[in-house]
């Protein structure tokens, strides 16, 4: 949205993405979201959303140089086991 990431999305009149999602390396979040990226935008993305592990689903991350962008919201609380302990 801000033009920092190479992506373009259309507005809908409806949520897209509305719920509970797992990356492809099973960090749980929330979506709530009224854009959806063009089909050119999507072969730019690199992280699969599905509504549930394991699951077919579509890209929603993307990333460019040190920018990473993401429709999925997450708490760290929420995912421990996916992140490991600071020493």
């Amino acid at each position: 949205m801000s033009g920092i990431l190479d992506i373009e999305f259309t507005l809908e009149n409806r949520f897209n993405r509305l719920g509970y999602y797992y990356s492809q390396n099973r960090i749980k979040g929330h979506a709530f979201h009224y854009t959806k990226p063009t089909k050119e935008s999507l072969k730019k993305g690199f992280d699969i959303l599905s509504k549930r592990e394991n699951q077919k689903g579509e890209v929603g991350s993307w990333r460019e140089g040190r920018v990473f962008g993401t429709y999925l919201h997450t708490m760290f609380r929420c995912n421990t086991t996916a992140y490991s302990p600071m020493s």
